[in-house]
C-alpha cells in the first residue's frame, strides 16, 4: 500500500471562504435529501433512531481510541491505486465536460 504520509505534494489548508462553501453546499444538500425522503414519506423514526445510536457509539472514547472500528482508519484500494497510478484525470476536461453533458441531456430524454 502506498504511504499516504510522505507525499510530495505539500499540504496547504483550506481557506476561510472555501470552509464555508463546503458547509454551505453540504447543509443545502442533506436538506435537498431530506425533503425528497420527506416527500416521498421514507424518513421513519427507525431512521431516525438508526442515526442517533451510530452518532452515540461513534462518540464513545473506545471508538476514538480504535479508530479502525469505524472503517476510517486507513485508506481504500481505490485511493491507493490513484495514489500510485497518478492519472491525469483532468487533462482532457473538454471531452469530461462533453461526456458529462451527453448524459445529462440523455438522462432528460
Amino acid at each position: 500500500m502506498a504511504d499516504t504520509s510522505e507525499t510530495d505534494a505539500p499540504i496547504v489548508p483550506h481557506k476561510w471562504y472555501e470552509d464555508v462553501q463546503a458547509l454551505v453546499l453540504g447543509t443545502l444538500l442533506l436538506s435537498f435529501g431530506v425533503i425528497m425522503y420527506s416527500e416521498a414519506m421514507l424518513i421513519t423514526g427507525g431512521v431516525a433512531g438508526t442515526s442517533l445510536l451510530v452518532e452515540f457509539a461513534t462518540s464513545r472514547k473506545a471508538v476514538r481510541r480504535r479508530p479502525a472500528l469505524t472503517g476510517f482508519a486507513k485508506t481504500g484500494k481505490v485511493h491507493d491505486v490513484l495514489l500510485e497510478r497518478n492519472p491525469d484525470i483532468m487533462g482532457r476536461s473538454r471531452i469530461w465536460l462533453a461526456t458529462s453533458a451527453a448524459v445529462v441531456v440523455a438522462a432528460l430524454a
